[in-house]
């Protein structure tokens, strides 16, 4: 009887340990890339978040894991590098981050490297009451930005940034200036500002930092019939497919007028840049020690900023850059031009080769995520990032960005849509012309063959574009 019990008592913890172990490997794991939402102590300590809602999440579903991956995974490789090397051996994360217009750039779709959300966006999301369709949440606006070249689209961006120029107003204040309300009166102020032996502006262009204030100028110098060239579907924002467009049949050149007008103001404004901008500089750090007066800040700087214990002075932000009048160009349209986009931190995409019940779970994740009382509280106390789902609360002092008021520009993003090494050359041509290297006019001609050679080759991937 007692071998007789000993046996039953082996064969019940068998079957309890493979029972035990047979519900762990049923466990569904979702490798989920947070990217600026990841916790961390420095420069400020936030991403809690994150944790939060994972446990939230995992209560409500205790068949999935949700695994964060950490910034130590990527292993000190280039991001864009590593997760292209991970999509090819089939082990990415289930839901992954990248810039949107990585997916046309690096031809992620007709890999198969990336699963179409356009289904899921049809499906109600059921952590948000009464909803029908999930992409009724989402700021119209994203959805126009992230949608790719062949119509659908591989990435949601519950998040955006935005950029504006953050300035020192204990310095505005000992020069006698205040907020600029035009271009002239800003090149004025920059003038004042040097008298003061303080570098009046921050800018380096060690990577493809001229994007952001030439997309700027240029949107305030671009009549709305010249936009209407190249804004083919008129939904004010120009893709990559209207991009090549404009430019192979001559509507978007290097050496038009508004192009011009925008290098010239361009380099009138480099006058008050640091020395070396040419370098890699760290802008914040400038910015907090008081050596730089003003710089064009992204909106993933501005908690950081505020929450710095070593800065000890007050600070501000206004609208980008002032509007161009006619005081400063012929062209100038005296129109505030703003940049904002699907940029952020929360943009997610789903590996292609993955099980169909697993893209299910990654997007049901997603889901939860993007539902606005969870989302909020992620943009909260991050306090950097801006929201594209309708009803979250814009971390306070960003509002400045998100200026329903201003124009937006419409060919934002041109460096990053057409491919990265088309932003190196471009980066490359105009730092030689800014640092007198080379001349105007064999800037803008070699400006012109990037465009064409690049947009040619765009042309020809893509025939049914009907573009000779």
């Amino acid at each position: 009887m007692k071998k007789l019990l000993v046996i039953k008592m082996l064969v019940v913890c068998l079957l309890l340990s493979v029972s035990t172990t047979y519900a762990y490997a049923a466990k569904t794991v979702i490798h989920y890339d947070p990217q600026v939402y990841r916790p961390e102590e420095k420069p400020i300590k936030r991403g809690q978040m994150i944790k939060t809602l994972v446990a939230e999440y995992e209560k409500i579903h205790p068949d999935v894991d949700i695994e964060l991956v950490g910034l130590g995974a990527y292993g000190g490789q280039d991001y864009v590098t590593w997760i292209q090397a991970r999509l090819l051996t089939k082990d990415a994360p289930e839901v992954f981050f990248l810039n949107y217009e990585g997916v046309d750039a690096l031809g992620l779709a007709e890999k198969g490297w990336v699963t179409a959300w356009d289904p899921y966006l049809d499906k109600p999301n059921p952590y948000v009451s009464g909803n029908e369709h999930w992409r009724d949440i989402f700021n119209p606006l994203m959805f126009r930005e992230v949608r790719a070249v062949d119509g659908k689209i591989y990435d949601i961006a519950a998040d955006g940034v935005g950029v504006a120029v953050t300035y020192n107003k204990d310095i505005f204040k000992k020069a006698g200036v205040s907020v600029p309300q035009d271009w002239a009166e800003f090149m004025r102020i920059l003038a004042k500002i040097k008298q003061l032996d303080v570098i009046p502006f921050g800018m380096t262009t060690s990577v493809d930092e001229y994007h952001w204030p030439q997309y700027i100028i240029q949107g305030g110098l671009i009549s709305k019939e010249e936009e209407q060239l190249w804004d083919v579907d008129g939904n004010g924002r120009v893709n990559v497919a209207e991009l090549t467009k404009a430019i192979l049949e001559g509507t978007l050149r290097a050496d038009t007028p508004y192009n011009t007008e925008t290098w010239r103001l361009m380099k009138e404004f480099s006058q008050y840049w640091p020395p070396g901008f040419t370098a890699k500089l760290d802008l914040r750090a400038l910015f907090l020690r008081e050596k730089i007066a003003m710089y064009l800040m992204g909106s993933w700087d501005a908690a950081v900023i505020e929450q710095d214990p070593l800065r000890k002075f007050d600070w501000g932000m206004f609208e980008a850059f002032p509007a161009v009048t006619k005081e400063s160009s012929p062209l100038g349209q005296g129109e505030l031009c703003t940049i904002f986009g699907a940029w952020g931190g929360l943009q997610w995409h789903i590996p292609g080769y993955l099980p169909q019940q697993v893209k299910d779970i990654a997007a049901d994740w997603c889901m939860f995520l993007s539902a606005p009382q969870n989302l909020e509280r992620l943009i909260i106390e991050h306090g950097g990032m801006v929201p594209y789902v309708k009803g979250v609360e814009v971390p306070k002092g960003l509002e400045v960005m998100t200026n329903l008021k201003a124009k937006r520009s419409v060919i934002q993003g041109q460096m990053g849509m057409f491919d990265p090494e088309f932003g190196d050359k471009y980066n490359r041509e105009a730092n030689l012309f800014m640092t007198d290297e080379v001349s105007f006019d064999e800037f803008l001609s070699r400006i012109q063959k990037h465009y064409e050679d690049t947009a040619r080759t765009w042309a020809r991937k893509y025939p049914e574009w009907g573009i000779k």
